[in-house]
């Protein structure tokens, strides 16, 4: 495995690590973003801290990492990359729900440098050197093996 050649394979991706709390849509509420509002304001209330809310079935916490790459997360990774550590968003509508994000963390994108992954490099080249040697051997086995069937008869 050659550095230059896989050095996406090495590459830590731009990810943000966030307490999401996902507010689902439900075509029943005739208000939702009303409720979106109202837990949001829990929110501030409580410090600015998603965890301590109590949940009623209408939302859910979570921690979560979002990635930069994902068409899913796309709207939630660039709200958060407006956000400083600590800080929740406001109001963002997907598809199907409302989130309300508190940024934990940023990890911007990373290359590992040879001198980081040249242990990992050689770990995969030997473990691919013996999986050959042993599929080379077993091969060789069953090509030279002689296989007889002894029938024993009872006395």
């Amino acid at each position: 495995m050659k550095y230059e050649k896989n050095k996406a394979f090495f590459t830590q991706p731009e990810t943000s690590s966030v307490i999401d709390v996902a507010i689902k849509l439900d075509p029943s509420d005739r208000a939702p973003e009303t409720r979106a509002e109202d837990v949001l304001k829990k929110i501030r209330e409580n410090g600015n801290d998603p965890q301590k809310l109590v949940q009623d079935g209408t939302f859910v916490v979570r921690e979560y990492e979002l990635k930069k790459d994902s068409d899913k997360e796309k709207e939630l990774f660039e709200a958060s990359r407006k956000l400083n550590p600590g800080e929740v968003s406001d109001l963002i509508k997907t598809v199907d729900s409302f989130h309300i994000i508190k940024l934990v963390e940023y990890n911007p994108e990373k290359v590992h440098t040879l001198d980081e992954v040249k242990d990992i490099i050689e770990k995969k080249l030997r473990t691919d050197i013996q999986n050959q040697m042993t599929k080379e051997w077993t091969e060789g086995l069953r090509k030279n093996a002689k296989i007889e069937i002894l029938v024993h008869e009872a006395q």
